[in-house]
This record gives C-alpha cells, structure tokens and sequence, in this order.
C-alpha cells in the first residue's frame, strides 16, 4: 500500500508538479533531530533564538505545529524543546535567514561527521539518502526525515523518487502515534454517583474518633509529601496550590475509589484504603494540573491565541504601556512688532534691558508651551477614556447576559425539578428535536444518551479542542453548558465565541434525560 501510494506521488509530482502531504516529514524532523548533547544546550538556543526573531514567533506559529499534545505527552522540558525548535523549523520553511543559518549551524554542530559528507553532494538520489540511515526500525524513519530536510537547506538537489518518501514517512509516523497513545480512561457515571454516596456516608459517620482515624490515613501521605516538599525547596500547601479546581475531599475520594473499583473490581475498600489513595490522587492531580497550566501559558508566549474574554476580563491594557513620545519639531514662534517698553527716565534701553526682556518673553513662551502639552496630553486621554467607555458598556451588555443567565440557572438549583410525565415529555422532545441545539462539557455516557435521543444535535469535548473555531458555532439556535465538566479555560474560549455572534446561551444541571430536555424545553 505504501510502496504504490508512492509511486502515485511521484506521478502527480512528474505530471502536475503535486507535491504530497509532508506531516510525516515535518513531525519526523522535529521529534527526532535533537540529540541528547543538543538537548542539554538547547537553553542556550532557544535564548539566540529569541534574541533573533522574538517578533516573528506569531508568524512562525501559524505555519503549523506536529507533535500534538506535547505538554501531555513528553516531560516539560522537552515539549517545550519541540515547541520552540518547531518554530525554528516554520522560520527556516519561511525562507527566514536566521532559522535557515540556525538549523545549518545546529546540523554541523550535533551531526559534524554526517554533515562532512553530506555537504559533498550537489545532487542525491533517494538510495544515496537510505545509505546514511541506521536501519533500526525505530530509527530509520527520522533519519530520512532529517536528511530529506537537510539536503534542501544545504541546496542538494534529489531525484523524482524522493516525494515517494513522504508516503512512507506518513504512513509510519501516523501509525506509530496511535500506538503509542495510552487506551482512552473514563469514569463511567453511574460509578461514579455510587461511589460519591458512599464517601458521603463516611464522612457522616458520628463517632468523631473513627472519622479522626480516617483523616489519619489521608493526612499523614499529605504531610510526608509536604516535608519532601520543603526538603526540595517549596513551600508547605504548595500541593494543594497547585492544584487548579479542586472540587472538594469528597469529590477527590469519590473519584479514587471510581478508579479503585475499577482496577481492583474483586476486593472491598475501607475509607482508609481509599483516603490513602486520595492522598496519592491529589499528587498526581496537582502534577496534572501544573503541565496544564503551563502548557497554556507557554502556548501563549509561542503564537496561541488569547481569548478575547481574557484580554477583556484583564486590568492590564497593553495600549497604556508608554515606550516614548516621539520628538516634537521644533516651531518657529513668529512674534508680531512690539515697541519695548521705555524706562520713565525716557533713557535708551539697554543691552541688559533688551536681554532681560527676551528672557521674560522665553519664560512665557514655555509657559504657553507646557499648557499646550497639557490640553494635548487631556484630549488624548479624554479620547481613550471615551474608546473604553464605549468597550465598558459593550462588556457590560455581555455580562448582563452572561449574570442572568447564571441567575436563571442558580434559582434553578434551588427549586425542586417537577419531571414531566410521559406524554408531556414526548411532546417537549417532538419540539426541541429539530433545533439546532450546542451541548458543551457532560460527562461522555450522558452525552451518549444524549445523541441517542438527539443525533442531529452538536456535542463539544472542551478536551477535544486546543483552539475554539467559533465558526462551528455559527446559525445555532442556543448553546448549552455542562458546567460539571468543564474548565474555566475552556469555557472562557467558549463563551468569547457566543458572545462575538450573539448566540443564545444557558447553564444545565442534572444527568436526568427527561430533566435535562425539560430544561431545554423551557429554554434555560
């Protein structure tokens, strides 16, 4: 299958010029061409990096990006060294003279014997190219990838019969991440539910003593990693810091003994096995959140949109930063004739008078020079206050939406939902089934149900999205958010989206079907 995909790729290049997809060759030359010796020094690159063509990583970034989910992926380091060395690479893609040099600077370098006789060639043909591989099997790939790359940066130039590698480095890599990516995990929910009852009835036992013991189980792992914490330098609390949205011990056990149950579904759990165990979740879950954080920060600083929300939301207004007023020419103040004043001597004036009286005429000038200033320096401000006023009202309109919304959905909580029956419940989901409806966040098993009732209907994974297209959004009839399952950034990215094409949008509660199409229905 390869090897004829191939040789169709080298026909549509001989007849029409086509050149295939290079994902494979771009992934395989990022991912594999750091060394370990590169890897140690890569600080010191990135820095030059940086220093070169810090303005243009926004540029760089929009040619595109291979290693997917890096950050959840690879150690933070070397994400990070994927993530920048990419943005050398789309700079090099560019025709950008600096990454172009850099790269070349960094091959002769990390690969000096490959590079000696690599740099002999004006011409190589694809068997001259395999000669250099190490034919391992897991090596072979990024070999090619690199020498293909580098051989069009060193202007080598190839035969026809390399755009059939191109085949061959998709079809490997592609594969090769599926099977590296680890077996999708949910919690199913109603496990989940059963397990939050129990935690419940645990924590609601009466004897302060037994519940003192079971403290004991999650507190003393909590203090152990805490003093190995201050051992290496952080505070105590930092764990709990850490974490992003705690939702509660209760929460945290409810979810171990999920987790528990699942992997052990033969042995019975006490509340201090699982506080134990709560202990080592919430290392791993302040971990988790800590990459998650600083994979978005860190995208931020190389060419990921900010949401609008965001910027919105922020105090800091980039336009307030001053860098300098720029030279004011000087003018020529044209001064009309004026007879000088005469002394009542009625003597001449003196040189001493004419100078004393130029500097007087000097010192009003600046005078008039400095309020001039002043009214300028009030009109601009006056204008910028006008343009935030403006974006303050606009803000304000949004929040008004956005608060009765929440207002709507928090009086909901507190009122007991009446279920409709049987017959009313046909006739809700007869009307609501042909709108175009956005379900956002929900648990995967309840969206499962969900499309059952409602195929046509758009359901989002926030975790499925590492940038929000709002155009998926566009034409709906409202939007609906899942609250329990989604994070402040997801759902910030989101709501910037409905608010920029004025898109009706609501807040559901329940995992009840017939609740959740009531609350449709009545357009919550």
């Amino acid at each position: 299958s390869i090897y004829m995909s191939g040789l169709a790729d080298i026909k549509n290049f001989e007849k029409e010029g086509k050149i295939p997809d290079t994902y494979g060759l771009d992934y395989g030359f990022v991912k594999g061409f750091a060394t370990e010796e590169m890897f140690w020094d890569f600080h010191l690159i990135e820095k030059d990096f940086l220093e070169h063509c810090g303005d243009k990583i926004k540029q760089f970034y929009e040619v595109g990006m291979y290693i997917e989910d890096e950050f959840q992926t690879y150690a933070p380091a070397e994400a990070a060294m994927y993530r920048m060395f990419t943005l050398i690479y789309n700079g090099s893609k560019l025709g950008d003279a600096y990454c172009i040099g850099l790269v070349k600077q960094l091959y002769k370098t990390y690969y000096k014997s490959e590079y000696n006789q690599l740099k002999r060639f004006r011409t190589i043909s694809v068997k001259e190219i395999m000669s250099f591989c190490n034919l391992h099997p897991e090596q072979v790939f990024f070999d090619l990838a690199r020498l293909v790359v580098m051989a069009k940066l060193l202007n080598i130039e190839s035969d026809h019969a390399e755009v059939a590698l191109y085949s061959a480095l998709n079809a490997h890599f592609r594969v090769a991440l599926q099977r590296d990516k680890d077996e999708e995990f949910e919690i199913p929910e109603e496990l989940f539910e059963e397990c939050l009852n129990q935690v419940k009835i645990w924590n609601e036992e009466e004897n302060k003593k037994f519940r003192y013991q079971q403290g004991k189980a999650y507190w003393e792992p909590v203090q152990f990693a805490e003093k190995y914490l201050n051992y290496l330098g952080y505070p105590s609390g930092f764990l709990i810091q850490c974490m992003d949205s705690d939702m509660g011990i209760e929460y945290r056990m409810a979810n171990t003994l999920a987790i528990m149950r699942i992997l052990w579904p033969n042995k019975i759990f006490s509340s201090g096995d699982v506080l134990s165990h709560t202990a080592l979740y919430t290392a791993v879950a302040a971990f988790a959140d800590s990459i998650d954080n600083f994979s978005y920060e860190y995208g931020c600083l190389t060419g990921e949109e900010i949401s609008k929300e965001e910027m919105e939301d922020a105090l800091f207004r980039p336009e307030g930063v001053a860098i300098g007023k720029k030279l004011e020419e000087n003018q020529k103040v044209i001064a009309k004739p004026q007879t000088l004043p005469q002394k009542d001597t009625g003597d001449a004036l003196t040189t001493a008078d004419y100078l004393a009286e130029i500097e007087s005429l000097r010192s009003k000038l600046r005078m008039l020079e400095q309020d001039n200033r002043a009214l300028r320096e009030q009109n601009k401000q006056q204008k910028l206050q006008n343009i935030a006023s403006v974006k303050l009202l606009k803000k304000a309109d949004e929040n008004r939406e956005e608060l009765i919304a929440l207002r709507e959905f928090a009086y909901s909580l507190e009122q007991e939902e009446v279920l409709p029956d049987e017959t009313s419940l046909l006739e809700m989901k007869t009307a609501i089934r042909n709108r175009d409806i956005v379900i956002i966040g929900g648990h995967p098993n309840w969206i499962k149900k969900l499309r059952n009732e409602f195929p046509d209907w758009m359901y989002i994974q926030p975790s499925e999205y590492k940038t929000v297209d709002g155009k998926m959004l566009e034409n709906k009839t409202k939007v609906y958010f899942y609250t329990d399952y989604i994070n402040h950034v997801s759902y910030y990215k989101f709501i910037d989206a409905i608010r920029e094409r004025h898109i009706p949008f609501g807040y559901l509660k329940g995992t009840n079907i017939a609740q959740v199409v009531k609350q449709i229905y009545d357009g919550r």
